[in-house]
């Protein structure tokens, strides 16, 4: 499967977006993924993924989503179904620009909600 999007360190100013997400489909992504991390009982993580759009703020967490095949990457609005969904936490180093990988959770999620 190929990425719907790909969010990295700052969700308001990072631009590796393969197909443009409204604002309100990357807040519900956020939502249902804090929704699917809570009943994993894993709240350290939660804390670390922005719920709020708005809150322009660093953490160290990173989201992946997948794209169905059939799925235009520039109409994500399309997708329908189940959908793969990858959080990664990671060490990131303002300094050198580096991140190291840590753990990573993989979900799959209903989409749309």
């Amino acid at each position: 499967m190929e990425d719907l999007y790909y969010q990295g360190y700052n969700l308001l100013s990072d631009h590796d977006f393969v197909g443009a997400m409204t604002a309100c489909e990357l807040g519900e992504v956020f939502r249902l993924v804090g929704c699917a991390l809570d009943t994993l009982h894993n709240q350290s993580l939660v804390q670390t993924v922005p719920l709020v759009l708005g809150d322009v703020r660093e953490w160290n967490t990173m989201v992946r989503v997948a794209r169905p095949e059939g799925v235009s990457p520039t109409d994500p609005a399309s997708v329908r179904g189940r959908v793969h969904v990858q959080l990664v936490e990671f060490d990131y180093c303002r300094t050198s620009q580096e991140r190291w990988y840590d753990t990573s959770y993989n979900l799959e999620l209903d989409w749309p909600p």
